[in-house]
């Protein structure tokens, strides 16, 4: 088998050698012509290395009041400003709402450290119920009124009877009251659903077709997913913003500056779908609802963006294109290279 491979090798090197040794080939390697066609290669070839210390991160702005849709946002940290008239808990499991501080917190019987804790248990029909656990570990239960939309146990919560706020002292609260204001503030709690712990809570989900407001679910990310705003009527008023965010998709038009370098150029945008990603969670949004989305404010690093699937990120050619001076000095150093080399090609061979 060596024997094979090694007598194999040495019939390519025969008619490497023979090739390289032929008449027309010596002809042609002093030609003018290749030898300016294997310096442009080579030029290509070093241009193609600088680029790839080409910038891989830019900083965008986009500012606009002009937003048809925003598709699904993640992110670090969420500050959620809301008042609507119905919100959704979409899990009867066992959950807990609780704040950091407050080690050796028996609810019963098991200890958290937690200083409150929200749950809700079965409910029958269309009517559920939510206990809330306070400090003396004393229950107060609030009856809410709600509807089923499929087998999937979602409950609509359209009123609560009493008034009652949570408050943790790292700043997280939701407020019941008549009108049903919910303020969710960044802090450090954490929402902890049945048999696991130390779940961050940040997730919400705004849908205004069927008036939902809010989902509280149990991702380790925000997950912010705001659908179906456009001629729509809702009740639905926010002003959330959300930290280190990965990535946001969106449907809008405005001005959008995007600058990788000291000069930044501006893209308008006319009903075009924009797409960012931030490898390191370096964006931070701001999205106001009233009515619809009243405005939509990026800011931050990335290194994805793309406005209608098309990169705004410079292509090998595209950065070519951009800096001018490289077509003249292209052509001069193609030129001078292919005769350099056809001269010493020629001085080799006499």
């Amino acid at each position: 088998m060596k024997f094979r491979i090694w007598a194999w090798t040495q019939n390519i090197k025969r008619k490497y050698t023979k090739i390289k040794n032929c008449y027309v080939v010596k002809w042609l390697k002093n030609t003018l012509i290749y030898n300016i066609a294997k310096m442009f290669c080579m030029v290509f070839l070093i241009l193609w290395v600088i680029f790839l210390f080409a910038p891989k991160v830019a900083h965008v702005s986009f500012l606009t009041n002009e937003v048809d849709a925003v598709g699904e946002i993640y992110a670090d940290h969420i500050n959620m400003n809301l008042e609507t008239d119905r919100f959704r808990i979409s899990d009867f499991n066992e959950l807990n709402i609780g704040c950091l501080g407050n080690e050796g917190y028996e609810v019963n019987g098991e200890f958290y450290d937690n200083s409150y804790k929200l749950y809700t248990k079965s409910y029958d029909g269309l009517t559920g119920t939510i206990f809330i656990t306070t400090e003396n570990i004393e229950e107060e239960e609030f009856n809410i009124t709600s509807f089923l939309e499929d087998d999937s146990r979602p409950v609509y919560i359209n009123y609560i009877d009493s008034e009652y706020s949570i408050k943790c002292q790292d700043g997280f609260q939701i407020k019941f009251d008549c009108n049903i204001h919910l303020t969710f503030y960044e802090s450090d709690a954490f929402l902890v659903k049945e048999g696991q712990e130390n779940i961050p809570i940040y997730t919400c989900t705004i849908r205004n077709s069927d008036k939902y407001s809010s989902v509280l679910t149990t991702n380790q990310n925000v997950k912010l997913s705001v659908m179906d705003y456009l001629g729509m009527e809702t009740d639905n008023k926010a002003d959330i913003t959300l930290w280190g965010v990965n990535k946001i998709s969106g449907k809008a038009s405005g001005d959008l500056f995007f600058s990788y370098s000291p000069d930044s150029k501006q893209y308008h945008l006319n009903k075009q779908i924009v797409y960012l990603g931030s490898e390191k969670n370096s964006l931070e949004i701001n999205i106001i609802l009233d009515n619809g989305i009243r405005e939509l404010n990026i800011n931050g690093m990335v290194n994805e963006a793309s406005i209608s699937k098309m990169n705004l990120f410079p292509t090998f050619w595209g950065w070519y294109r951009d800096n001018i001076y490289l077509t003249p000095l292209t052509l001069l150093t193609t030129i001078f290279g292919g005769v350099t080399l056809m001269i010493n090609n020629k001085k080799k061979n006499s």
